[in-house]
């Protein structure tokens, strides 16, 4: 199977024209009426792309046309469900029926629990799993004193033990200081999400740094004075040099796909 990506003619709304998908002889197209139809839109200007990419940019025409068509009433649109600029493990599942395709999320939630231990979360079977500060999930029994909270809490106390745990390895680490910068604490565990890179500027303890983003290049950068001030409600995550030189990379990338897309 191969997939190309149809660009829009102009930058809004943010989504391609369509997705087009290839197999022998035959063609299809995932248009902004969402759904797959039979096709011969390929044309010139259309680019390749892998399975990954063209699911991202199907989310992308999901959550734009959805919004156009009917606001902030549909609940598969969510705020951080766009498929190209997040790419994330956890990003909705595609959902095709007799009419326009929907986003689900994979699978049924989990319950999640806060306790002296840490975080806790269980599956539908029962299964239980805390987040230990090594940052990484192991089983766990739920204690009984554990109380149940919302996820997006759960998440919150996962992101503050990123943060300070980093913070730790951080002075072990060679090379100048970088940081990832969230939008919210649900996208801590996969650093591709990040929006931006940050570094502070060597010989400036006032916040003044610079980063790289998915709007802009290397450039000054308030960032880290915001977060100080308490002025960026967004969240911000140590990373080491390696990490912050692999994140810039994803980031181009993904500012490069958008303006081929998008035509912005």
């Amino acid at each position: 199977m191969r997939y190309f990506v149809l660009p829009a003619d102009d930058p809004d709304p943010k989504c391609p024209l369509a997705v087009v998908r290839v197999e022998g002889g035959s063609e299809q197209a995932f248009t902004r009426e969402l759904r797959w139809e039979p096709s011969t839109r390929l044309r010139r200007g259309a680019f390749k792309v892998d399975s990954e990419w063209a699911e991202g940019f199907m989310i992308d025409m999901i959550v734009q046309m959805r919004r156009i068509r009917y606001g902030g009433d549909d609940p598969s649109v969510r705020a951080d469900s766009e498929g190209v600029w997040g790419l994330r493990r956890t990003r909705p599942r595609i959902e095709l029926g007799d009419g326009e395709a929907v986003l689900v999320d994979h699978g049924p939630p989990s319950r999640w629990f806060r306790s002296e231990d840490g975080v806790l979360k269980v599956g539908e079977d029962g299964t239980g799993q805390r987040f230990t500060a090594d940052l990484r999930w192991e089983p766990s029994e739920v204690p009984a004193s554990a109380e149940e909270v919302p996820e997006h809490a759960a998440m919150w106390t996962i992101a503050d033990l990123v943060e300070s745990t980093r913070e730790r390895w951080r002075r072990h680490w060679p090379g100048p200081s970088y940081f990832a910068i969230f939008w919210h604490a649900r996208h801590v565990l996969d650093l591709s999400a990040a929006l931006a890179v940050v570094r502070p500027i060597h010989g400036h303890d006032d916040g003044v740094a610079e980063s790289f983003s998915l709007g802009s290049d290397w450039g000054r950068s308030d960032t880290l004075r915001d977060f100080a001030m308490g002025n960026h409600h967004g969240v911000k995550i140590p990373i080491a040099e390696s990490e912050a030189e692999h994140l810039v990379d994803v980031i181009r990338e993904r500012r490069e796909m958008r303006r081929r897309a998008y035509g912005n």
